[in-house]
């Protein structure tokens, strides 16, 4: 009986252990963005997709996770992010109409290169940045780490506003924060 009540308590406490696995937030994919209307070089924009990802962490009270997952218990991990962003080639950023680009999102998940080998993860995927009618598009997705299978996905389309390139768009993964909601499976 001793056995018996053990295994249930330890049942239990592993299954606790299980739902506290946080999310982990890998910040704003902008290796495939496109971006139409816009002057700004493709130097400047590097310099502003690095800033958006730093102000998820520096302004984490404003850029807040926990609305979108149903969740408090998140890990923001943005350097994977800015990591890519540093090695990706930007040579065909500028976009020649105004059309969002699709994108084949179990590619771009599986392609990261990621700190952690199982859990949830959450990234926005940038797809167009579009300066003539001041308005950012994203899928929002949710997959599991180490299947790298997409759990959930979404599109989003923000309005942007702002002054400096990076302020201006990060108004739309701001808002991108304030309208999505993407509670996590129970199952995960």
């Amino acid at each position: 009986m001793k056995r018996l009540l053990l295994l249930a308590l330890a049942l239990v406490a592993f299954c606790g252990v299980q739902a506290q696995r946080p999310v982990y937030v890998y910040g704003v994919d902008f290796a495939q963005t496109k971006v139409f209307g816009a002057s700004e070089s493709i130097s400047d924009f590097t310099t502003a997709f690095v800033g958006i990802n730093n102000l998820l962490y520096g302004e984490a009270e404003k850029y807040d996770f926990s609305k979108v997952l149903g969740t408090t218990n998140f890990e923001l991990h943005h350097e994977v992010m800015i990591d890519r962003i540093q090695q990706s080639d930007f040579s065909n950023l500028r976009a020649r109409s105004q059309a969002v680009p699709v994108l084949n999102v179990p590619q771009v998940i599986a392609s990261y290169r990621l700190p952690h080998t199982e859990g949830v993860g959450f990234v926005l995927i940038a797809r167009l940045l579009n300066k003539t009618e001041d308005r950012g598009s994203y899928y929002a997705v949710l997959f599991d780490v180490a299947t790298r299978k997409v759990l959930l996905q979404t599109e989003i389309t923000t309005k942007s506003r702002g002054f400096g390139l990076r302020n201006f768009w990060a108004f739309t993964v701001y808002n991108a924060t304030k309208q999505l909601r993407m509670a996590v499976p129970s199952n995960y």
